[in-house]
């Protein structure tokens, strides 16, 4: 799902990359992707477990900062 939304640059507090800090690259990767992919084009990703759970904690910043954009 898309909400036909592009920008040119996004925030991502500090709290994510050092909640994030303990995970593998690859799972990092997969969060990290979801997060800029609905931050800068509205792309809703479809994810599963851990990944899932840390989107849908960070989106409603990415919502609250989309807001003000």
């Amino acid at each position: 799902m898309s909400l036909n939304l592009r920008r040119d640059s996004c925030l991502i507090g500090r709290y994510v990359w050092e909640g994030l800090a303990e995970f593998s690259y690859e799972e990092k990767g997969r969060i990290y992707d979801a997060l800029f992919g609905y931050a800068m084009n509205g792309v809703v990703p479809e994810l599963t477990g851990v990944a899932k759970l840390v989107f849908s904690l960070v989106r409603p910043q990415i919502d609250a900062n989309n807001d003000k954009y």
